[in-house]
């Protein structure tokens, strides 16, 4: 019986073995071509090293895209951008910006060397669907930080789902989704599963599932400003892309090749599953005939019971105070309106602009808010919050007093940062 059950398993390890490679290939190969398209981003001035996030190559390796805010002390600081190829002096590209919207942090820059690297195909809105699959790519610093040949290391790719497609605060289309994004992947390419490019890795979210990215069109509107040209990828069930230019040439569709039989189709496979389900069911028929009696009833012996002598034990004394098992920041009104979020023991909560510094991120076009406005950190020891100000316009107490540097305060009581709209109320329980 043993012997039927082995060569069942078997038998279903081999057939169902021989189809994995095709499928991982397939898969393989798009992965590769997506880190292929991807490049990182460095900003140097003085030989000192400024920021650093991702790209993506448009326009046959003669541009890339990413964020404003990697390349924002190239245009405010004269700083230089660069793509690193790997390293050593010789594998860095100048780069020279050619189009930028700040607002909406889209960069396109120019490369003085074409990079052989494939071009993205950019997706239009309306061909971005709510639950597909997503993969975000690009060079996050978490990764930098612990191997010491970061400059050569490859692309990573994060797999995630769009959660939905939304403006924030009225500015640009944005398209949320639970791919990771981390410092260092700013800038960097979300593809769809068919390897098309739907937007840009743009802010980290509240949670680490859900993180926002700028999408294609908002690319585009700033490419067109540009002599880029930018690819577009035909819609589902279409044979044909389009780019952003007036094409040169027609060129005679080619049929495509037919679609491969399904696995479940395959008489083999039929044939197969039939046979292990044969010997499945002589196992079974096996099992059922052979008698079992029941185990043997075995008499534990009782424990003997112990009786106290002597006084009772003192009762337990009441404790004074429930410790602090929870300390928050909860907006009362403005942007993050009815959002909670917890302010983890020894590590300050920052609030600002800036996605790659702080845990509860505002858009980037609002910009009464500072890219890190202020810290916020809980004492457990005195029960007590702290609120350090780092903000251009100011951070304030609820009477309108402002905060110069730092400020305590208790549970329950309340701050804004710039104007009352950005209402915060701290609690401790």
């Amino acid at each position: 019986m043993r012997k039927l059950v082995v060569l069942a398993l078997t038998f279903m390890l081999v057939v169902f073995s021989s189809l994995v490679p095709v499928v991982s290939a397939a898969a393989e190969s798009d992965i590769e071509m997506m880190k292929n398209s991807s490049v990182r981003v460095l900003i140097t001035q003085g030989g000192r090293l400024m920021a650093k996030g991702s790209g993506f190559v448009i326009d046959d390796g003669k541009h890339i895209v990413t964020n404003y805010h990697v390349i924002e002390a190239v245009e405010k600081k004269g700083a230089q951008a660069w793509v690193a190829l790997g390293r050593g002096r010789d594998m860095l590209r100048a780069l020279e910006i050619r189009a930028t919207s700040q607002a909406n942090d889209i960069a396109v820059l120019s490369v003085d060397q074409k990079l052989a690297k494939p071009s993205v195909k950019l997706v239009h809105r309306d061909d971005i669907k709510a639950a597909e699959t997503v993969i975000a790519v690009g060079f996050p610093g978490t990764s930098d930080q612990v191997d010491e040949d970061w400059l050569n290391a490859p692309a990573t790719p994060t797999p995630g789902q769009v959660v939905q497609k939304l403006r924030l605060g009225g500015g640009a289309h944005m398209i949320q989704v639970t791919a990771d994004i981390n410092p260092g992947n700013s800038g960097g390419p979300i593809f769809n599963s068919r390897g098309h490019v739907i937007g840009m890795s743009t802010l980290k979210g509240r949670s680490s599932s859900l993180n926002y990215a700028v999408d294609a069109d908002e690319i585009l509107e700033v490419i067109k400003r540009t002599n880029a040209v930018a690819e577009i990828a035909p819609p589902v069930g279409s044979t044909s892309g389009s780019k952003d230019a007036p094409p040169v040439t027609e060129t005679k569709p080619v049929a495509p090749p037919p679609p491969p039989e399904p696995f479940y189709q395959n008489p083999m496979v039929i044939g197969g599953a039939v046979v292990v389900l044969i010997l499945l069911g002589i196992v079974g028929f096996m099992m059922s005939r052979k008698k079992s009696s029941p185990p043997p009833q075995m008499q534990m012996p009782l424990p003997q019971q112990q009786i106290p002598q002597g006084p009772p034990p003192a009762a337990p004394k009441p404790t004074v105070a429930a410790a602090v098992r929870h300390s928050t920041v909860t907006g009362v009104s403005g942007f993050f309106a009815g959002k909670t979020i917890e302010i983890q023991a020894g590590r300050p909560l920052i609030i600002g602009r800036d996605p790659q510094q702080a845990q509860l991120v505002f858009p980037a076009d609002m910009n009464e808010i500072s890219r890190v406005h202020c810290l916020v950190t809980f004492d457990a020891a005195s029960q007590t919050f702290t609120v350090e100000d780092r903000s251009t316009n100011g951070t304030f107490f609820v009477n309108g007093q402002k905060i110069g540097g730092q400020a305590r305060l208790r549970s329950g009581e309340r701050f804004y940062l710039s104007d009352p709209a950005h209402l915060f109320e701290l609690r401790a329980d």
